[in-house]
């Protein structure tokens, strides 16, 4: 799972996964009709404090599809179920090698002298779409389903507020919070944010490059 991420450079931080933790999550599962190994657990609780660990250094995960277009990056982001993941097939199919997925599922974003990036993890949802690369962060999609396509961009700081609190996973620690949320402001006055209305159709994909990146 992490094979692709080792490397050779002492770490900023190290975590782990101890008993209480791993208890915890399985009280948390335990209405859950599925049974979890206590692998899974083990990585869900290195995940939480990844995630916790990362706010120290200007960085967040985020729960959204990430590609790479022409080599910048946009995150797709919307509830479980709701259709990231066939949205960003349908870039594939529409765009070719131009495309390449990052992150299936949970990306890290980071901030670097002022300009955003986005980063694969090894969590990248159940297809295991993903790499070990970096890009310049473009834009962040919001999904809705609709019948007929349509994007705009959103401009009311409070509704992409509202929107992006859903995503990003959130510290319980009152110290991490304060730089969660300073984080989530100056991701939200840099990075350009659309709200994409769309079905499953290949149009889909055409509509939300045209109003990201303009019309080719």
């Amino acid at each position: 799972m992490c094979s692709e991420y080792l490397t050779d450079e002492a770490p900023l931080f190290s975590v782990g996964a101890d008993e209480e933790h791993k208890e915890e999550l399985r009280k948390f599962f335990l209405g859950s009709s599925q049974v979890f190994s206590d692998a899974f657990l083990e990585s869900i609780a290195v995940q939480e404090k990844i995630c916790a660990a990362v706010l120290d250094y200007d960085a967040a995960v985020f729960h959204a599809a990430l590609i790479a277009f022409d080599g910048q990056g946009v995150a797709f982001a919307a509830p479980s179920g709701t259709g990231k993941t066939t949205h960003i097939k349908l870039w594939q199919r529409l765009y070719g090698d131009r495309v390449e997925i990052i992150n299936g599922d949970k990306p890290l974003f980071t901030l670097r002298s002022g300009r955003f990036f986005a980063s694969g993890m090894p969590w990248c949802g159940k297809e295991n779409w993903g790499c070990n690369k970096t890009v310049p962060l473009k834009a962040i999609c919001f999904i809705d389903r609709a019948e007929q396509n349509s994007i705009s961009r959103l401009e009311d700081n409070r509704e992409i507020m509202s929107r992006l609190f859903l995503q990003l996973v959130m510290p319980e620690e009152h110290r991490l919070m304060v730089k969660y949320l300073d984080f989530a402001n100056k991701l939200i006055n840099t990075v350009p944010f659309y709200l994409l209305r769309c079905n499953m159709e290949l149009s889909a994909a055409q509509t939300a490059h045209d109003g990201i990146f303009g019309i080719e």
